[in-house]
């Protein structure tokens, strides 16, 4: 393979156009009822999208053979009526399904978003002065309705805690590029320069581009170091990506940080767990992570889809490790919601063995002991009762577990833990996006219902 020693942020650009500003923004499938007043799919279509699918995996995936066994086994579930009679949405998420059953790939995804599958494909557009009027007028609107998704969370530095005896928490809830994430992220190192421990939350972050990690990771080192290297079958290219060290603000050298991860921080979210944990200035506390460890890119299928294809493999420089298939191991493995208790402990741990005062130290210990109790607690209301398997459609169950304090809802793309709020329903925890209820039967649970915050609501009968 040929080596690139520039930067992978700039080479990214050259070679990608703008995937750093998908990457996160279509994990979250955006598309709504609103923008779908049709989701019917004719055979015709369908032919056409399993055709364009298997194309661009055979000639795209990060491993050819299994990118032709994985496109072979497409075409032959659509032979077998598969897809037939899906509507858009249940084709993706039946077409998801398949490929990361027989890839184990967690990039290999395809979304219903006709919004931006209409729009230019970035990856075809390379450099903007290769554009005419008409293109950049094109890149530019694909680029604004990008960056309003970006908004919706503040282009991923979601907010800012301060805790009791100077540690900071910064919540990050997806890597959007830099541009985008600079100025707010500024704005919280800002805010925790009198800090003596930050910890970052990426609890269920989906990954994005590596740009900004590279120049958050600049915070915390007195040299450049390079951190990661992507192997790129498509341009047989090897791209190095080193520490940003021209920052804007103070530098936070020596300054403890905590990075707090789970089983849904994905892709760049690992990246940055893994180079940090692997290069010795940061500790990882949580689950083990979602193991998405090759890059991907995205092809717009019959303008309607956007199907996700991994054509590079992400490897750490310091140990020489890929997360793919497998994940990154935390230094402190916690359930994901004590994550955030657990490192809070840990730093005020540390800070118990160098202080002086009895005061100090008295303190300190109370809140150590606080946390520890906290962490012990039962819960409040028996939750056995919940645990059991509730019945989707299309293959897709929930399952819910006790786990400590917490239901753990498994099935579908992800696991999610929920808290209890009042009877019969929970909040989805640390990051509350979803409710779960439960119906009663007599004094029997008969199904559970899942609200989304958008307004959505599913139900799944007990089975």
């Amino acid at each position: 393979m040929k080596r690139s020693n520039k930067p992978l942020t700039i080479q990214l650009k050259k070679t990608l156009g703008c995937i750093s500003l998908l990457c996160g923004s279509l994990l979250s499938g955006v598309a709504n009822s609103d923008e779908a007043a049709n989701l019917e799919i004719t055979p015709s279509e369908l032919n056409t999208a399993i055709k364009q699918i298997s194309r661009n995996i055979r000639d795209i995936y990060v491993i050819e053979d299994d990118g032709k066994k994985m496109a072979d086994y497409i075409v032959e579930r659509h032979a077998a009526g598969t897809y037939q009679g899906l509507d858009a949405r249940a084709f993706a998420d039946k077409l998801t399904a398949d490929m990361v059953d027989i890839s184990n790939d967690l990039h290999m995804y395809m979304r219903y978003d006709p919004e931006s599958a209409s729009s230019p494909a970035p990856q075809r557009r390379m450099n903007e002065e290769d554009m005419n009027e008409a293109e950049r007028e094109e890149m530019r609107q694909f680029q604004s309705m990008m960056r309003q998704r970006a908004l919706d969370k503040n282009y991923g530095a979601m907010n800012f805690q301060w805790l009791p005896n100077n540690v900071a928490v910064i919540h990050i809830s997806q890597w959007f590029e830099l541009a985008l994430l600079k100025s707010n992220l500024d704005s919280m190192m800002t805010l925790a320069e009198d800090a003596d421990a930050i910890i970052f939350d990426t609890r269920s972050n989906p990954g994005g581009s590596p740009d900004g990690i590279r120049y958050l990771q600049g915070h915390f080192l007195d040299k450049e170091i390079e951190m990661m290297e992507f192997r790129n079958r498509v341009d047989n290219q090897v791209m190095n990506s080193p520490s940003m060290m021209d920052i804007d603000g103070e530098k936070r050298v020596g300054v403890p940080m905590y990075i707090l991860v789970d089983s849904n921080c994905a892709s760049a979210c690992e990246d940055f767990a893994m180079t940090t944990k692997d290069n010795g200035f940061g500790t990882v506390v949580g689950e083990q992570t979602a193991g998405a460890g090759f890059m991907n890119r995205y092809v717009p299928i019959i303008d309607t889809f956007n199907l996700s294809i991994s054509f590079a493999g992400a490897f750490s420089i310091a140990s020489g490790n890929n997360w793919q298939g497998v994940g990154v191991t935390p230094d402190v493995n916690v359930i994901a919601p004590d994550a955030l208790d657990t490192a809070y402990k840990l730093i005020l741990q540390d800070k118990l063995k160098n202080a002086t005062e009895d005061r100090e130290r008295q303190g300190l210990q109370k809140r150590i002991n606080w946390l520890e109790e906290k962490l012990a607690a039962k819960p409040v209301i028996s939750l056995e009762n919940y645990a059991g398997t509730y019945r989707g459609t299309s293959d897709d169950d929930r399952t819910v577990s006790v786990e400590g304090r917490y239901l753990k809802l498994t099935g579908g793309r992800r696991p999610v833990y929920f808290k209890p709020v009042a009877a019969g329903i929970f909040e989805q925890t640390p990051h509350a996006n979803m409710r779960v209820s439960f119906d009663l039967k007599g004094d029997k649970i008969a199904s559970l219902k899942l609200h989304r915050a958008q307004g959505e609501a599913l139900s799944f009968p007990r089975i």
